[in-house]
């Protein structure tokens, strides 16, 4: 919690989106993370997918 606000990152954003509908899928976003040189591990990317059934 920062200044009363949750924290949940681009990841956590990702998976809040396809959660809500906004999203139709997130392996796009998650791949584009990795791709502009952010670091993701694999593991994490998996869990992610597997947390919104991709």
């Amino acid at each position: 919690m920062f200044n009363k606000l949750n924290t949940i990152g681009s990841v956590g954003m990702l998976i809040w989106a396809k959660d809500h509908g906004h999203v139709g899928e997130i392996r796009s976003g998650l791949l584009a993370i990795q791709q502009a040189g952010i670091f993701l591990s694999d593991a994490v990317l998996q869990e992610a997918l597997q947390l919104v059934r991709e």
